[in-house]
């Protein structure tokens, strides 16, 4: 792994400052060598999200549902 590896949220320490406002916005907390996110525990389950907007495309008679 290298410093500032985004695959494991290390961000290098200019993208830190500016992703951390906006992951306090969005309740994800730093990991607690402070060098990123835990990406294990915030990665977004991209099936369940698709599977989301399946479901609530159908619901509204949007296309795609």
């Amino acid at each position: 792994m290298v410093a500032g590896d985004q695959r494991v949220g290390e961000f290098p320490p200019d993208l830190l400052v500016k992703a951390t406002p906006h992951w306090t916005d969005e309740g994800i907390g730093l990991k607690p060598d402070g060098r990123g996110c835990s990406m294990r525990r915030y990665r977004a389950d991209l099936r369940e999200l698709a599977a989301v907007f399946q479901r609530t495309q159908a619901v509204e008679g949007q296309p795609g549902g």
